[in-house]
């Protein structure tokens, strides 16, 4: 059983050494608990800014205790995004416990504002 002491890690051998590119709406959809997001150089390229939604989605109370650390995030419209999550029973549940740290958000250029 995957938790807190035994997290499912992405991570790159050398500081920013992955580069990981994008042309799609969501790049990571995280759902699970402890989902860690280490070193990783994370761009959007997508023709369009409507199609770079977002680079991490973390959704539901079932996303606890994610982490992105020691990143470069770039070319989104929201470079994270987390959102509560319907629980089935009519309620709605939020993921806790969640890290951003030592992370370079941005963008390379200016992008449209939302309608």
């Amino acid at each position: 059983m995957r938790g807190e002491w035994s997290p499912i890690t992405v991570r790159s051998a050398t500081p920013l050494g992955a580069r990981i590119e994008f042309d799609a709406v969501e790049g990571f959809h995280v759902t699970g608990a402890h989902r860690h997001f280490e070193g990783l150089d994370v761009r959007g390229v997508c023709a369009s800014d409507d199609a770079c939604e977002h680079a991490f989605h973390v959704t539901g109370g079932e996303a606890e205790g994610f982490v992105l650390r020691k990143s470069r995030v770039r070319d989104f419209n929201a470079q994270l995004k987390a959102l509560a999550a319907p629980d089935g029973q009519g309620a709605y549940q939020m993921a806790s416990h969640g890290l951003v740290e030592l992370c370079e958000l941005g963008d390379t250029r200016a992008r449209p504002r939302a309608r």
